[in-house]
């Protein structure tokens, strides 16, 4: 009797070379086999003669093989050809491409099951690359063969086959309760894993609902029970909270947005309570998400608290120091910079140490704050800008060791501009409360969204001159630094000399994450100084950079991001007093229809919603916590689950 969580090669047949095989799939214990599921099912009808047979039709034969033999095709590939006859008396021929072993494992009088689509070959009419397996099947009507996901030397076939001796002899303990089977007509665990791998058509949509909601609902159920753990730590309070923020306020020089007030107040509730506040800000760029948490840290100081800001990279760190310095000028506050190689603060002129850092109220910085000797006694606020670029575990780290300092939990507030869909029931259970700031400020101008293709390269190479000759600046993005073997896209280092031949009158520039720290400062002011008309970048510009002179954001070989990276990006633009442009380029027919959907929303909920359709949760994930399980079936687009799976847990 197998268990669930014997290792694979417990499994009859499965040594250490098969064994290796499975691991390329992620597949280590006998529970990883079980759900590895198929991705798709191929039906095949059973005929027993050609007649009236149309090509292309899926179907499957019982025949003797005549012969099996290699030959080279005109490309030098090895192609394997089968002639064989049916009992009817039909003959046909099969073509393999590189499949040495159906060559030396299936002889001359054998009888074999064929299961393909019937075509022209490249040696005549019958299969290319049809399922062959050992003796004569009896089907009745149609014969469905499960695919999965494979690798080298383990075909569906052998998958299948596997899988099937372990479904014979394997304990699998259920683990929904009775209550939830009952009521939802869900099939019981071992009976749902059956019918997805062999294919049950009948049974298939059930026992697919079953284990998504299996997947679900004990991912959601440890996600609040951790939240529930974490907010039972004590906190400290933060008082006087609306009086501060009317001061804060009538020290701007702008009037806040509704949203922005609307989120303050929620941070303000959080903030007066003596448990851990658990909040994200989300807002796109340029929203003035920043502006809430600048005000967040002024009333952790007259509370009498430090506040510590988190960011992915010196250049974000660095802006945050010099906006906080600037709405922050009028108040007490003593700012630090920790960046590594940058150190500095607004309250001390001479050589900056350990003690200038004690002696701070704003700690600001990269993840050097959490190697460098930051003292985080009376931290009782952190904040976290785009805490997916950073990883969970560093804010995990950050708020652990504050609250080993302290004795207390920090209030957390954590800062993005990835869209989050707001309509989605994993908000309700995240480790975070999510506040929205959706309302742009009033002088943020309008970006105009193009999609090119290769052909209209030209015309948009001259639209970029005129710009330029205007006074405005441009950032060029790439998706890769160096050219690459495996993935075909432009590369920075490549193109920068024609960059430079076709711009040979303008200033090119170029910065990625290779360059050291001080070298991408340097770029970036240059660039702010209109010494760089064009900069030549990677995907690192995608946070952090405010240029308001910055008028056009040119992405090359774009359907290699994310929609909401893209969103993200020509977020860059437009900024100042000028419209700005967001000029997407393609040389793919699918990328092209997907990147089209950009140039008339302008939602990112909505994006969001699409990234989450196209790609998967994982960027959304990722901001929500860590140990993020890799489903293999659930979707947390599929709202109607979520609030069947969320209504049972609330149970």
């Amino acid at each position: 009797m197998y268990n669930f969580l014997d290792d694979i090669k417990n499994i009859k047949g499965i040594g250490d070379e098969i064994a290796k095989r499975f691991h390329k799939l992620n597949i280590f214990t006998i529970f990883d086999l079980l759900y590895h599921f198929p991705v798709k099912y191929d039906r095949f009808k059973f005929i027993d003669n050609f007649l009236n047979l149309k090509l292309g039709e899926k179907v499957c034969v019982n025949a003797k093989v005549l012969k099996i033999f290699s030959r080279k095709t005109k490309s030098f590939k090895d192609l394997i050809v089968g002639h064989f006859l049916m009992e009817s008396g039909d003959q046909f021929v099969c073509d393999w491409f590189n499949q040495i072993f159906i060559r030396n494992n299936f002889k001359s009088g054998m009888e074999v099951t064929i299961c393909g689509k019937f075509s022209k070959t490249y040696s005549g009419i019958g299969f290319s690359s049809p399922k062959i397996s050992f003796g004569h099947q009896k089907f009745l009507g149609e014969k469905v063969i499960s695919i999965y996901p494979e690798t080298e030397k383990l075909s569906s076939h052998i998958i299948n086959k596997i899988v099937l001796e372990v479904l014979k002899n394997v304990e699998i303990p259920e683990i929904l309760n009775s209550e939830i089977l009952e009521k939802e007509g869900f099939p019981e665990r071992l009976s749902a894993i059956k019918t997805l791998h062999f294919g049950d058509l009948e049974n298939l949509k059930i026992a697919t609902e079953r284990i998504k909601f299996e997947e679900l609902y004990f991912f959601l159920r440890d996600l609040k029970e951790r939240k529930r753990k974490f907010i039972s730590f004590p906190a400290k309070k933060f008082l006087n909270g609306e009086k501060i923020f009317l001061e804060f306020q009538s020290s701007l020089p702008f009037e806040l947005t509704n949203d922005q007030k609307k989120s303050t107040e929620e941070i303000l509730k959080d903030l007066e309570k003596d448990s851990p506040m658990l909040r994200m800000l989300q807002g796109e760029t340029g929203s003035g998400k920043t502006i809430v948490g600048i005000f967040s840290a002024l009333l952790a100081k007259r509370n009498g608290f430090k506040t510590i800001l988190i960011c992915p990279t010196s250049v974000l760190a660095n802006q945050h120091f010099e906006t906080s310095k600037k709405f922050l000028k009028n108040f007490d506050v003593k700012i630090s910079l920790v960046s590594g190689e940058k150190n500095e603060c607004n309250f001390f002129d001479g050589k900056f140490s350990e003690k200038e850092i004690s002696e701070s109220d704003f700690i600001i910085g990269t993840q050097a704050l959490l190697f460098d000797k930051v003292d985080l006694k009376n931290v009782a606020l952190i904040l976290i800008d785009e805490e997916q670029k950073l990883g969970v575990n560093q804010r995990k780290k950050l708020i652990h060791d504050a609250m080993k300092k302290n004795g207390f939990a920090p209030h957390t507030l954590s800062m993005t501009a990835t869209p989050i869909p707001r309509t989605s029931s994993l908000l309700k259970f995240s480790i975070y409360d999510i506040s929205f700031i959706k309302e742009f400020p009033k002088k943020r101008k309008e970006v105009k969204t193009k999609v090119f293709t290769k052909n209209s390269r030209e015309g948009s190479i001259e639209f970029l001159k005129s710009k330029i000759l205007s006074g405005d600046q441009a950032i060029v993005v790439f998706p890769l630094i160096s050219e690459s073997e495996f993935v075909q896209a432009k590369s920075l280092e490549v193109d920068i000399s024609e960059w430079k031949k076709i711009f040979k009158d303008f200033k090119i520039g170029f910065v990625h994450g290779r360059l050291k720290q001080n070298e991408q400062e340097q770029v970036f002011e240059d660039f702010r100084n209109k010494k760089i008309d064009i900069l030549l970048a990677t995907t690192m510009i995608e946070v952090g950079v405010d240029f308001p002179n910055l008028t056009i954001i040119w992405v090359e070989n774009s359907e290699r991001f994310g929609l909401s990276t893209l969103h993200q990006l020509r977020g860059r633009v437009g900024r100042g007093e000028k419209n700005g442009f967001a000029l997407f380029f393609t040389e793919s027919f699918t990328g092209y229809k997907k990147l089209k959907f950009l140039e008339n929303i302008y939602d990112g909920y909505e994006i969001a919603m699409k990234d989450l359709k196209n790609r998967g949760p994982g960027d959304l994930l990722g901001l929500l916590q860590s140990g993020v399980p890799t489903f293999k079936l659930a979707d947390f687009s599929d709202e109607k689950l979520m609030k069947k799976v969320s209504s049972w847990i609330e149970k």
